[in-house]
């Protein structure tokens, strides 16, 4: 049985944020896996599909941004490689602003997500002020450095932010930093918008 810090049940508006989410969501997930029918049923399925197609427009602009991306030879100019490596990680990192819960607080309850999706170079470069610890540069020198180049990423959640997160990996074999990208999803729909093999 789980106690608070001070020996008292936890109440859900009086105990810890994080706690009260991880415990809720893990009372789904063991809900699902102990029916025999639903074992790879996600019950957010219908959102994440929601926010998928409320993500069109914003997705087709970054998809013709990142076209001209790849296009480019860095080769010749590794400033402008440093520049748009900055520019796709910040985009992969700045797409989790559309995680579905976040939205659960939303006034209208709709998936109208443009408020939150960033597309554009002056956009992304408002957001720097926010980002306590950017070492963007250092780990574009690392990367050049490197003599192995696969690199790992860790999914996190679907829709827009995923769609980011395949232009980072997409630009980064196109730029030749890396020789293969390594993709890690979710075992379970632990959370709202978790990126999964399904």
């Amino acid at each position: 049985h789980v106690k608070t810090e001070t020996g008292t049940d936890p109440k859900w508006f009086s105990t810890s944020w994080l706690f009260a989410e991880c415990y809720m969501y893990r009372r789904i997930r063991e809900a699902i896996a102990l029916s025999s029918d639903l074992k790879e049923f996600d019950p957010f399925e219908n959102q994440k599909q929601d926010a998928f197609r409320a993500s069109k427009e914003a997705m087709l602009g970054l998809a013709q941004e990142f076209d001209e991306l790849v296009k480019k030879d860095y080769k010749q100019n590794s400033t402008s490689a440093e520049n748009d490596f900055e520019f796709v990680v910040k985009h992969s990192l700045w797409g989790n602003k559309t995680d579905l819960s976040l939205l659960a607080t939303s006034p209208s309850g709709s998936h109208d997500l443009s408020h939150l999706q960033v597309s554009s170079r002056d956009a992304l470069l408002a957001l720097n002020s926010k980002i306590l610890v950017d070492d963007t540069r250092a780990a574009f020198a690392a990367i050049r450095r490197s003599s192995r180049r696969r690199i790992d990423i860790v999914l996190d959640n679907a829709g827009f932010e995923l769609f980011n997160d395949l232009c980072l990996a997409d630009w980064l074999l196109h730029s030749a930093l890396a020789d293969s990208i390594h993709l890690h999803l979710k075992t379970i729909p632990w959370f709202v918008s978790d990126t999964l093999r399904h």
